[in-house]
């Protein structure tokens, strides 16, 4: 695997799309491991956008409003559909965060450790179009984040390894910009996951547990700066070792596949010779 900061100019998203567009997107690995389908969309009409797990979209999704009042929680569809005695639909409300700069504004986090990325079962297959984020790497996760930007926002925005997934167009000409970094994932993160999800799968019904097809679980939180993550979790421990603890099997990442390598019920569009790098300079806008 490349090293963090091996220079690899990245310049151009995978795709770029205007107002009312859904991209589709998945962590792949070349093992088979991948992430589920995530999704994010904008309105034909206004300045809003949503984030959702495609299969789970009528189901609970991130709303990020113009109004500036930013929601997780259920959809009304599911609300009004399920028996659930919800109080509030919402799981959490916040006021969106002040801009970074001038014409640049972060919103959420989805992170993707390398160690949680799992084979689909045999016979599964992408339904639409998924666009590819690289897999991250032993000891590494892949942050997906989004950006509302201004078309030429005067800040220049340079990562130590980063990769350009795609353009949102707005419908007031400006844009949300999803970009995947790689980071470092330590020790002391892979016990809290593990605590966190030992929690979580302790909570589940073990029928649901071993008949659920390519199980998923979710952590949401908050960084000390207001920023709202979401972490993709596989839903089991993973390979034991000897002594019955999960152990994390050492993989690593190098990318030959075909910028587009055909399914059988969609496309998955793969980067072509990628290489986590730098990303020194923002392309241009979608228009």
């Amino acid at each position: 695997m490349e090293s963090m900061t091996d220079p690899h100019p990245v310049s151009e998203p995978l795709v770029a799309v205007g107002p009312g567009e859904r991209v589709r997107f998945a962590v792949f690995a070349d093992d088979d491991r991948r992430s589920t389908d995530w999704a994010v969309w904008t309105s034909r009409h206004t300045r809003d956008a949503y984030l959702s797990v495609r299969r789970l979209s009528g189901t609970w999704k991130i709303s990020l409003h113009r109004s500036g009042s930013w929601q997780i929680g259920f959809t009304d569809e599911f609300v009004t559909k399920s028996a659930l005695p919800l109080a509030n639909r919402h799981l959490d409300i916040w006021q969106m965060p002040r801009e970074l700069t001038a014409g640049l504004r972060r919103s959420v986090e989805v992170v993707f450790p390398d160690s949680e990325l799992r084979p689909w079962q045999v016979g599964a297959t992408d339904r639409k179009p998924v666009y590819v984020v690289p897999a991250p790497g032993v000891g590494h996760a892949a942050i997906v984040e989004f950006l509302f930007m201004e078309p030429q926002p005067p800040l220049r925005l340079e990562f130590e390894a980063a990769f350009h997934v795609a353009v949102l167009g707005l419908c007031d000409g400006s844009m949300l910009r999803v970009v995947a970094r790689q980071v470092w994932w330590l020790e002391e993160d892979e016990e809290w996951l593990l605590a966190s999800k030992q929690d979580l799968l302790a909570k589940v019904d073990p029928d649901v547990r071993r008949t659920a097809r390519d199980p998923r679980g979710f952590l949401y939180g908050t960084h000390p700066d207001g920023i709202r993550y979401v972490v993709e979790l596989a839903g089991d421990l993973g390979p034991l070792g000897d002594d019955g603890n999960p152990e994390h099997q050492a993989r690593s990442y190098t990318s030959s596949a075909p910028l587009m390598a055909s399914s059988e019920a969609g496309t998955v569009h793969r980067p072509e010779g990628f290489h986590w790098g730098p990303l020194p300079r923002l392309p241009p806008s979608y228009s």
